[in-house]
């Protein structure tokens, strides 16, 4: 189905984005400092992410490497339900 965000109710900030992954892929998320803020492995093929953390900060952003390799870089937001696709998941 259509990647669905968190609603505009949520309390944890949250990241989106577009990008595809294939199953078995390693996907992390890395804050401007570098520091990893969570790591999963794809159980499928997808064209979208969604990631949530109570490690996220609202308006900061986030690098989203597939398998060691810098994909794209999302800001982190509360309400990703009508965000096209900025930033969002979960660990």
């Amino acid at each position: 189905g259509m990647a669905q965000g968190f609603g505009s109710s949520s309390t944890q900030a949250s990241l989106m984005t577009t990008l595809s992954v294939s199953s078995g892929d390693i996907i992390t998320v890395k804050d401007s400092s570098g520091n990893e803020v969570g790591s999963y492995t794809a159980t499928r093929s997808a064209s979208s992410i969604v990631f949530s953390s109570p490690d996220l900060v609202e308006n900061d952003s986030y690098t989203i490497y597939i398998n060691g390799t810098s994909s794209t870089t999302v800001t982190a937001s509360l309400d990703n339900a009508g965000s096209g696709m900025m930033g969002g998941g979960r660990r």
